[in-house]
């Protein structure tokens, strides 16, 4: 370095001046570098989301995952990403995955209400009804007129055999959204079950104002007219249901179900054979045909129309195994009946339910009368009354084969008193209380 005399001081102040300048210069220019940082972050985990939601609507999971665990790296408190990928894994049936992003979400965004809802829907599907109202009622105190989450409540409220409760949320849904079929069909299906069939049909009527050619509302407000004695009204409402869908064999088959109820064998035989016309290889049409047979006493050829049922069945046939035991049993063939439906039982390609093991092991005498109905027990008040419905018919159906017919009939009156009316065995125990004389 060359040194010249008297310009050291100079320098100094020169260079004292710079630095000062340059530390003004990075006050001012470190909120600006660290907004830009900030906007490149949130840039670059939004990429992500985007990718991630692009490949959950392909339907590409695993590379949705992927996405959003890449965005939850760049922001570990991101609460858009753990919803994001908890839809992805309760799409991929990952339900304890699911459960806890949604919980991570609401830790972070507590007034997630869609985080809430789908938390709600898994907790229902596992019959924690009561953990589902829990997170539904906070998605309603965040969004109150979300019907949608109304319906849901009072689908879990109804599980627990709150049937006021599910009444109300069923109406505040119609409130909030006068078109939303489903509120209306279960409001109705709510007052079936606490008996009040009138109130039922009237609110299929104020659906169908909005919704004049919904076969589902008309073939409902037919049975619903036929239990308060509207036969020609009932009539008329099945004849609207199927020129709404006159290829939905449902419309047949539910009046089938009421005919026979009714006594009209002949007529609920021809509705079957309609049914099965329009659905030859499905198993249902014949079921309700050899359920038909069964009731009217013509055992023969129930135990036909249950095989065809069998024969057609693309799923476990369960319960057609079971009546097609029970016609079995009626023709006193009592060793093979319960022989095929221990083969049966013993090949299940699923896990067996606990409660249908019960049922077969009481038909094939394997468990006591006492025993099973003792056992007539499940998670939810509804279930049990369920499972209370089909065993004392299943214990009033053997009482009979054992030709105890007054037996019998206090076993199917109980079946009755359970008011689950939408179950073939309470249908039957109905049919059978008028058969068997006090």
């Amino acid at each position: 370095m060359i040194f010249v005399e008297g310009c050291l001081a100079p320098y100094n102040e020169c260079m004292k001046l710079v630095r000062n300048s340059l530390c003004c210069l990075a006050v001012t220019l470190t909120p600006v570098l660290a907004q830009e940082g900030a906007e490149a972050l949130a840039r670059a985990v939004e990429n992500r989301m985007q990718r991630g939601n692009a490949f959950a609507k392909e339907k590409r999971y695993d590379d949705a995952i992927a996405e959003y665990d890449a965005a939850l790296k760049l922001n570990a408190d991101h609460a858009p990403a753990y919803f994001a990928r908890g839809c992805v894994r309760q799409s991929k049936a990952d339900y304890d995955g699911a459960v806890a992003d949604y919980t991570k979400a609401l830790e972070l965004q507590p007034r997630h209400g869609r985080a809430l809802y789908n938390r709600a829907l898994i907790r229902a599907w596992r019959a924690d009804h009561a953990g589902a109202i829990k997170d539904l009622s906070a998605a309603l105190a965040i969004h109150s007129n979300w019907a949608g989450a109304y319906v849901k409540r009072g689908d879990s409220r109804r599980q627990l055999n709150d049937f006021v409760g599910a009444a109300e949320d069923y109406s505040r849904a119609t409130q909030h959204d006068p078109k939303h079929r489903a509120a209306f069909m279960s409001r109705a299906v709510v007052s079936e079950e606490m008996g009040d069939w009138h109130e039922a049909a009237e609110i299929y009527r104020r659906l169908l104002e909005f919704a004049p050619d919904y076969a589902p509302a008309w073939r409902a407000r037919g049975r619903a007219l036929a239990f308060v004695g509207k036969k020609k009204a009932a009539e008329e409402a099945f004849e609207r249901a199927l020129a709404a869908a006159p290829e939905d064999r449902e419309n047949l088959i539910v009046r089938a179900r009421v005919r026979m109820i009714q006594g009209r064998y002949e007529e609920a035989l021809a509705d079957c054979d309609a049914a099965s016309k329009l659905a030859s290889r499905e198993a249902r049409p014949y079921f309700i045909r050899g359920l038909i047979q069964y009731n009217f006493g013509f055992h023969r050829k129930a135990r036909v129309d249950f095989l065809k049922a069998l024969k057609r069945a693309t799923y476990e046939p369960d319960y057609i195994r079971l009546y097609y035991c029970l016609a079995q049993l009626r023709l006193k063939k009592s060793d093979r009946a319960t022989k095929e439906l221990k083969a049966y039982y013993a090949a299940k390609r699923d896990d067996p339910d606990p409660w249908y093991t019960q049922v077969v092991k009481f038909v094939c005498g394997e468990v006591t009368e006492e025993a099973f109905l003792a056992s007539a027990q499940a998670e939810t008040p509804r279930k049990t009354s369920e499972r209370r419905c089909e065993a004392y018919f299943y214990a009033g159906a053997l009482r009979e084969v054992a030709g105890q017919p007054q037996e019998a009939r206090k076993l199917y009156l109980e079946c009755a008193r359970t008011g689950v009316r939408n179950f073939i065995e309470y249908e039957t125990s109905r049919i059978a209380l008028r058969r068997i004389p006090r």
